[in-house]
């Protein structure tokens, strides 16, 4: 709460000459057509489901009584019934099975690719959802099967955490010299033949090797929690918020999502469904386009693009707004 105040007094929202614009309507993220609008629909499905997923995991392990369990079900789906309706209700200018179309008097759809977005969701759901999960079991699962104390296998567990704060850092970094779109793929390809390494570790290996490879694993995870966020901010500077608020919500439902399917079955398919669904996000990064930063003077700001993502067109050419 402090840090709140330290922060609402000297923190900007822009660099120095540059135009703050917000997003021309709230409640909901504008899309620009028909089928991102059922998309950003659907989307909903989980972030919701993840709630019910924690109550019913809560019922479980009896720190929630069943009759409780019912009624958050109940406000989960009013809560998601809501959330749709302001979704539909913000777009209602965009045909659901259509080109968009505005009504009399009102503006047109903001035009961007939602499909960068969803990747970018899928992407966060494997890389900070997985760090969450594997953080939140590691030092026990090193602790049953090296047969370790408690202390020793916390300070080991840590080291996969550890890793953030030089990866997480890194990725943007790197992103933002060698390419978004090149590191993006890179540290995603690198978690999940991680994911697949931690796999093979069993009691035989000594130590030193347990947690190089935890280690390694963790670097390129997080390294990909960076470069996705450096990409957020470009696909549309005015719905900058909206957009990396989805994304860092489906870090949530990643974590929720492995950690229910480490309670059902064993840490060997925990950490398997991690590989493959990190080998899921890397082939959907094949779809990503590199963002492209357009620059313009401090005077003309105001009237730049409000989007600097290429827009696909017909023929594989791409149009950048500016």
């Amino acid at each position: 709460m402090a840090w709140a105040g330290v922060f609402y007094r000297y923190a900007q929202d822009t660099p120095p000459g540059k135009t703050f614009r917000r997003p021309r309507k709230s409640g909901a993220l504008e899309v620009s057509n028909g089928g991102d609008l059922m998309s950003l629909t659907f989307m909903q499905v989980p972030l919701v489901l993840c709630m019910g997923i924690t109550a019913w995991k809560l019922v479980g392990v009896h720190l929630l009584p069943a009759w409780a369990s019912y009624v958050i079900y109940g406000l989960l789906a009013v809560l998601l019934g809501q959330q749709v309706r302001k979704i539909w209700i913000v777009n209602r200018a965009v045909r659901p099975f259509g080109r968009p179309a505005a009504a009399e008097g009102e503006e047109p759809p903001h035009q961007y690719s939602f499909g960068q977005v969803a990747i970018l969701c899928l992407c966060y759901a494997v890389t900070f959802g997985g760090e969450l999960a594997v953080e939140s079991m590691l030092p026990q699962y090193l602790e049953k099967m090296f047969n370790l104390s408690v202390a020793l296998a916390g300070v080991l567990g840590a080291g996969f955490a550890f890793a953030s704060l030089i990866a997480r850092p890194l990725g943007g970094f790197l992103g933002d010299r060698i390419g978004r779109r090149p590191i993006m793929i890179c540290s995603l390809a690198g978690s999940a033949a991680g994911f697949f390494a931690i796999c093979q570790i069993g009691p035989h290996w000594p130590l030193p090797a347990v947690m190089a490879v935890v280690f390694t694993a963790g670097v390129f995870l997080m390294a990909a929690n960076g470069a996705n966020f450096c990409i957020a901010p470009l696909i549309k500077k005015p719905l900058t918020g909206q957009i990396a608020g989805l994304i860092g919500a489906y870090g949530n439902v990643g974590s929720v999502a492995f950690l229910t399917i480490l309670s059902l079955t064993s840490p060997r398919v925990f950490f398997l469904s991690m590989g493959v669904t990190g080998l899921f996000a890397f082939a959907a990064t094949m779809l990503l386009r590199e963002p492209v930063q357009v620059k313009t003077h401090a005077a003309d700001d105001a009237a730049a693009a409000e989007s600097a993502m290429p827009h696909a067109l017909p023929g594989g050419l791409s149009l950048e707004m500016a």
